[in-house]
């Protein structure tokens, strides 16, 4: 796990309750997944594509060699999804996209709590099955 903050509430949508229950749920998956788990808001982009502001956010604030990162950017109303290391693996295109999905609602209707807290199970829902399906590869191996 990193030292790093794993909520970063930088466009201040959430209140301090929210901001603690939900740092124990990031630390809690980051703990069963083996990743780091992050979520980041902003009021902005600074001129960046929303998906290298989420890689280099990553990249560049102390988090682990494996993770995910979902980042809210309130300006523009979008949100992206970046996986690095492990997490790349986890976090497909089609799972990013089925995570966006199952938040949407909650994010329209301005419930960030509760869209960050489905990203958090559906990230534990996906790197469990990710697992599952490596180990189910790797008894077929040695089977084979």
């Amino acid at each position: 796990m990193a030292a790093a903050d794993l909520i970063v509430d930088d466009a201040d949508i959430l209140n301090s309750k929210e901001e603690r229950q939900l740092t124990e749920m990031l630390e809690e998956a980051g703990q069963t997944m083996g990743l780091d788990v992050v979520i980041v808001t902003v009021d902005g982009l600074d001129g960046a594509y929303i998906r290298d502001y989420a890689d280099d956010y990553y990249d560049y604030n102390g988090y682990g060699p494996d993770g995910v990162l979902l980042l809210i950017d309130m300006d523009s109303r979008m949100w992206w999804i970046s996986g690095t290391g492990a997490g790349m693996d986890i976090f497909t295109s089609s799972v990013i996209d089925s995570i966006g999905d199952r938040m949407e609602s909650d994010l329209k209707e301005g419930n960030y709590a509760a869209a960050f807290e489905t990203f958090i199970e559906e990230a534990l829902h996906y790197a469990d099955d990710s697992f599952d399906v490596g180990g189910t590869l790797v008894v077929a191996l040695i089977i084979g």
